[in-house]
């Protein structure tokens, strides 16, 4: 029984750990998604990374990509 016990939990670590390097990647990829569209705000990559962080955090990692909004958008033109 603990030999099939800590099969189990070699599992779970084994899993966590590939989860882990997923979500590394999704880190590194949202600014790159954010940036390449002015419709990829943080509640639709939220959506598309189906909640694996929220937006909340997904727009305080990504606000330097985000695309100006109201005067900030505005050109000289204007």
């Amino acid at each position: 029984m603990l030999e099939e016990l800590a099969a189990e939990a070699d599992a779970v670590l084994r899993l966590e750990a590939q989860a882990e390097k997923h979500r590394a990647r999704i880190r590194e990829l949202l600014p790159v998604a954010r940036a390449a569209s002015r419709k990829n705000g943080p509640a639709k990559l939220e959506r598309t990374i189906k909640s694996v962080y929220v937006r909340d955090t997904i727009g305080k990692w990504t606000k330097e990509q985000a695309w100006p909004r109201g005067k900030a958008a505005r050109t000289d033109e204007d």
